[in-house]
């Protein structure tokens, strides 16, 4: 007579088996086809280990007062979606005072890879600066200005200052269409909006830790993106740039309309050409806190980072 075998032992195995099977389904989806040299999709170490500000629906302000009042910011989807680091030839573009810039191409657009840093319009006329706090708040003409270099580790003059982050404009310094380089223009806020949706098309997890150097201090990353000298990110727990796309953004901080100058470290702030209203215009925004960016409304007397772009050429 056959003696009737007990099997259950074989039901711990399938679950293994099952498990396995599921984890390298959910791995394959997230990361086949992946040829960016990180160990994560999105820079941080789980995909939901997010902060609470980066939720979609809950606003953040940053700062208060006349130079920094939020909208709105991305909306995050498609969590499975990959993110590839182009590959394009390297580019540059020259300015009026000479100064040399590297550029990336994004989607149907090339960008410039560095804050701009001009002391003169593309017809050669200086750009008024050396304000001082009252003059700053009462100009309404175009203006620039430098970070003081201060008490800011790694910087050690105005020169170094403006080749580590670029000079800081007031918006009425775009209104003439030529502050960028020839051929080069500031970016609309429906170009900054085109960017910010590529970069989502690709990979819609932290698009603003996509966007950022890697210079971080105590970035995860190691090497030459960990470095605690300007240029650089503040230190972040969760949130580390990854620069997947070259655009390499730096946080060069912000001089508000009462003068006052606060952010290096924390915050890349950048002009759009767009007005909002009749003091305000459209802007964008990158936190050190944060892995997302932001659209947002700022006086036109602050300064602000530069960025200009282009349509793509072949």
């Amino acid at each position: 007579m056959k003696t009737k075998r007990n099997y259950l032992w074989l039901y711990p195995l399938i679950n293994v088996f099952l498990i396995l099977c599921i984890c390298g389904y959910q791995k394959e989806n997230l990361f086949t086809a992946t040829i960016i040299p990180y160990a994560t999709i999105n820079g941080n170490n789980i995909v939901g280990d997010i902060n609470k500000a980066d939720e979609i629906g809950i606003p953040i302000n940053f700062i208060s007062g006349d130079c920094g009042t939020i909208m709105e910011k991305p909306e995050a989807n498609n969590i499975d979606r990959i993110a590839v680091k182009l590959d394009s030839p390297q580019r540059t573009v020259t300015d009026v005072d000479g100064n040399v810039y590297q550029t990336v191409l994004i989607g149907e657009r090339e960008w410039m890879a560095e804050n701009l840093k001009t002391t003169k319009y593309n017809d050669s006329t200086p750009i008024t600066t050396g304000l001082s706090d009252l003059d700053w708040r009462n100009n309404t003409s175009g203006a620039y200005t430098i970070y003081p270099h201060d008490d800011v580790r790694g910087i050690n003059s105005e020169s170094d200052m403006l080749a580590a982050y670029g000079a800081l404009y007031n918006w009425y310094a775009s209104e003439n269409d030529n502050l960028c380089p020839d051929g080069w223009h500031i970016p609309s806020d429906e170009e900054w909006t085109e960017l910010t949706d590529y970069i989502a098309s690709v990979n819609s997890i932290n698009i603003g830790n996509q966007l950022k150097s890697c210079r971080q201090d105590g970035s995860p990353l190691g090497g030459k993106c960990a470095d605690s000298q300007h240029p650089r990110w503040n230190s972040h727990k969760l949130h580390h740039g990854i620069d997947k796309f070259g655009f390499a953004a730096l946080p060069g901080g912000i001089r508000h309309n009462n003068g006052t100058f606060s952010l290096i470290g924390s915050h890349a702030n950048w002009w759009s050409a767009t007005e909002g209203t009749a003091a305000y215009a459209w802007s964008m925004r990158s936190g050190f806190d944060s892995g997302d960016v932001f659209r947002f409304l700022n006086n036109k007397a602050c300064g602000l980072s530069v960025r200009c772009v282009r349509r793509g050429v072949e």
